[in-house]
């Protein structure tokens, strides 16, 4: 198979700011390089999640955990910052160690395909932010029905988020799918 500059750089597009990017010096204009200043995390990204495919794409392509994190910490710099004014008792989500903050919202139906849904989040540790932006890309923009049947619990373990996450931050992750399960069930 014939690789082509356009799609390198798509590739390199998708890789985590942990790589090195002196392995990319074959593309003339390499995304990210290591002397460009890190964006400031509490800013608003205007940058679009990856979709669940790229993702575990990108875990895939990464050989260990360190790695893994950081990529996680770089897609937590993606997430849109929430609303203050959704920040909220009402919206924390108990059982994190961190605090997170989350809603769903729903869409009116598009297309015949029902109410779909928007999960909205925060929280206050780059690590936590990363698990919301998987959290996000599996379920932002599903109907309502196909995200209460959305496997959350299987999308960690292929990841392997489930051996590899302190337990305090294991609870939280579970306890966020449980949050955004029993909010799609009342919606």
């Amino acid at each position: 198979m014939r690789i082509v500059e356009e799609d390198l750089r798509s590739v390199v597009s998708l890789l985590p700011s942990c790589i090195s990017r002196q392995s990319c010096s074959i593309l003339s204009s390499c995304p990210n390089p290591i002397n460009k200043k890190t964006p400031d995390y509490n800013q608003t990204m205007p940058a679009t999640l990856p979709t669940i495919d790229e993702i575990k794409d990108g875990f895939a392509f990464l050989d260990d955990w360190d790695d893994r994190f950081q990529y996680l910490i770089d897609l937590g710099k993606k997430v849109p910052k929430m609303d203050d004014a959704d920040v909220t008792e009402a919206n924390r989500v108990h059982g994190c160690q961190s605090n997170v903050w989350l809603k769903l919202a729903t869409r009116p139906p598009q297309n015949g395909t029902g109410q779909t849904v928007d999960v909205i989040a925060n929280s206050d540790a780059h690590i936590v932010n990363g698990l919301i932006a998987v959290l996000l890309s599996l379920y932002d923009g599903l109907p309502v029905d196909q995200a209460r049947a959305a496997d959350a619990e299987g999308l960690v373990k292929e990841l392997g988020l489930d051996e590899h996450l302190s337990p305090t931050r294991r609870n939280g992750l579970h306890a966020m799918i449980q949050r955004i399960q029993a909010l799609a069930d009342a919606a």
